[in-house]
């Protein structure tokens, strides 16, 4: 079985997020057998993605006037490097997650956001689906894949994040897969979607 070690494995995740901050732009294509459903409509994260973009630019803009005089030449080009491979990868990030889905074919769910997270499952292994209007009725499990644009750590950075709408719970935990081939079992997805009640209904519809 063809296997890839983790620096091959962030090597070629920085070259698929690079491709995307340059080339892929477009429209996503849907299957027509496919239920597609999107988490970035609504999101912060267009917001946040727009403010650090524009801080880098600023930051990349200053060190150079600040520091063009105290530093070596080579010093400044490798943090203007650094500044713009940061940039790139903001937009690589944003337009991957802009166009992930959750999908659902059949009473297959596949759900990925952007290469961050990944999960699938068939609608047998599914316990529970409901909607939700806050915080609260999310109840407490360790086991947990947040399904959202804005990543997680902007929680604890600025205390914004996405807020969920929809849980599923699962009879039987299921891996899900992140960076690097990192993978961990949950047994609850937290989701914020931008039609919560449609995606609900689709999924009562295919039991």
């Amino acid at each position: 079985m063809f296997s890839l070690t983790r620096r091959r494995q962030a090597m070629l995740g920085d070259l698929l997020v690079l491709y995307h901050a340059l080339f892929r732009w477009g429209k996503p294509k849907e299957k027509l057998a496919d239920h597609a459903f999107t988490y970035h409509r609504r999101s912060m994260y267009v917001f946040l993605f727009l403010a650090i973009v524009h801080e880098q630019v600023l930051e990349m803009v200053a060190f150079h006037y600040l520091l063009i005089q105290k530093l070596p030449e080579a010093t400044i080009n490798l943090t203007h490097i650094i500044h713009l491979y940061a940039i790139l990868y903001m937009f690589g990030d944003y337009n991957l997650v802009r166009r992930g889905r959750v999908r659902l074919t059949g009473k297959e769910v596949n759900m990925n956001v952007g290469l961050r997270q990944s999960i699938q499952f068939h609608l047998d292994q599914m316990e529970d689906i409901r909607l939700i209007s806050h915080a609260g009725d999310l109840g407490a499990t360790s086991s947990v894949m947040r399904v959202a644009a804005t990543p997680r750590w902007f929680r604890s950075m600025i205390g914004v994040e996405d807020t969920i709408n929809c849980v599923i719970t699962l009879g039987q935990p299921v891996y899900r897969f992140g960076l690097l081939g990192m993978k961990k079992r949950v047994s609850q997805i937290h989701l914020s979607l931008d039609e919560p009640a449609a995606f609900v209904q689709a999924v009562k519809q295919a039991l």
